[in-house]
């Protein structure tokens, strides 16, 4: 089942991802592509307590080489969970500055009875991307250069 976005129709609405509304070209969409791939490679060494916190929470709930998803949803769930107390919640000691509506929409979803609507992978990976991109347009439009010059060193 796919939904118009391309996301699998579940329970979970996204509203911008997958999609390129806000750019006007085709080397425009090209570029904004390119980046949004980007976001996901990134590292950020200040973070190395919470990816190692992280990690050890995914290393302790997965047993099996290949589990399903049933078998890794409480921890994927765990994952999201902290992620938003960490850059989402209005207290985050790292808070993100997205859209209100975004954030809300995040609260929302991070409800412990939403849990159940989270149906596959691609619910918890895409949960966050509208977040991500935010962040990311905000970053290159307020420190250009820096930013710029920090994806540079970045690559692979």
């Amino acid at each position: 089942k796919s939904s118009e976005n391309g996301c699998s129709s579940s329970k979970i609405e996204y509203s911008s991802s997958k999609r390129n509304d806000d750019c006007d070209s085709d080397d425009d969409k090209s570029e904004h592509h390119l980046h949004l791939k980007r976001i996901y490679k990134l590292r950020f060494e200040y973070l190395s307590d919470l990816h190692q916190e992280l990690q050890l929470l995914l290393n302790n709930s997965v047993k099996s080489e290949n589990p399903t998803f049933d078998e890794v949803k409480d921890c994927l769930w765990l994952l999201c969970k902290n992620l938003y107390y960490q850059f989402i919640e209005q207290s985050a000691p790292n808070q993100v500055n997205i859209a209100y509506e975004l954030q809300k929409k995040l609260q929302y979803l991070m409800h412990d009875s939403n849990k159940d609507k989270f149906e596959s992978f691609e619910d918890f990976q895409l949960l966050y991307h509208d977040a991500m991109a935010q962040t990311w347009r905000l970053m290159e439009s307020c420190y250009s250069f820096n930013f710029k010059s920090y994806l540079r060193s970045q690559k692979d």
